[in-house]
């Protein structure tokens, strides 16, 4: 099972909902488009508009005291370093999602899960973006990728891990940017901790949020 995440709320910022009396204009291939009309402060209405997709995965993979990311290449873009994941199908939670990427992209299984992060990184788009924790991963099987994917796995220290996550080219912005700022506040032991859980000779004071 996968523990509770802390309350994260220095990026947690207040995004328009889409409504539940909103109607669905547009159903595309990942986004949605949804029209309402919505009172404004004058008391006339007017049309607004937003985009809703399937909610993301990100997984931090740890084997033994070891994490694992991503060198990641996708037709259109080049090659990144990144987090294993990808998007929610339908009728799954998060956790469900998480399992199964971390399987297809790396062949690994877990049975110790954590939510570490929940994002939502747009305001004009319902989509929520959650970033787990998979400890004591085993190789299960092979990796079993999609014709638009090549994924060589890369096990790192937590700091080079921390070098890579934090650096300006890493994929997944949102996070990078989270990690960056809390190197520049000297919350670096306190993540190490919140993602080794304690079991790390290294980990100091839990991060108070």
């Amino acid at each position: 099972m996968a523990d509770r995440p802390h309350k994260f709320n220095r990026f947690r910022f207040v995004y328009m909902k889409i409504p539940p009396h909103a109607t669905r204009i547009f159903k595309g291939i990942i986004f949605d488009v949804y029209h309402w009309k919505q009172e404004l402060f004058d008391g006339t209405t007017a049309t607004f508009e937003a985009l809703k997709r399937p909610g993301t995965v990100l997984v931090i993979p740890l084997v033994g005291d070891r994490i694992v990311l991503a060198h990641d290449e996708q037709p259109g873009r080049g090659a990144r370093m990144t987090f294993l994941g990808g998007r929610q199908e339908e009728g799954e939670d998060p956790l469900e999602a998480a399992g199964r990427e971390l399987l297809e992209e790396s062949g690994l299984a877990s049975d110790d899960w954590k939510l570490l992060r929940t994002y939502e990184p747009a305001g004009k788009i319902d989509w929520t973006i959650s970033l787990f924790v998979a400890r004591d991963c085993k190789k299960a099987k092979e990796q079993m990728l999609d014709a638009g994917e090549r994924i060589e796995l890369v096990e790192l220290d937590f700091e080079t891990f921390i070098e890579k996550v934090s650096a300006r080219d890493f994929w997944d912005q949102m996070v990078s940017n989270d990690v960056f700022r809390m190197r520049a506040e000297g919350k670096i032991d306190a993540l190490r901790e919140e993602i080794f859980d304690g079991s790390s000779a290294h980990v100091s004071n839990r991060l108070q949020i």
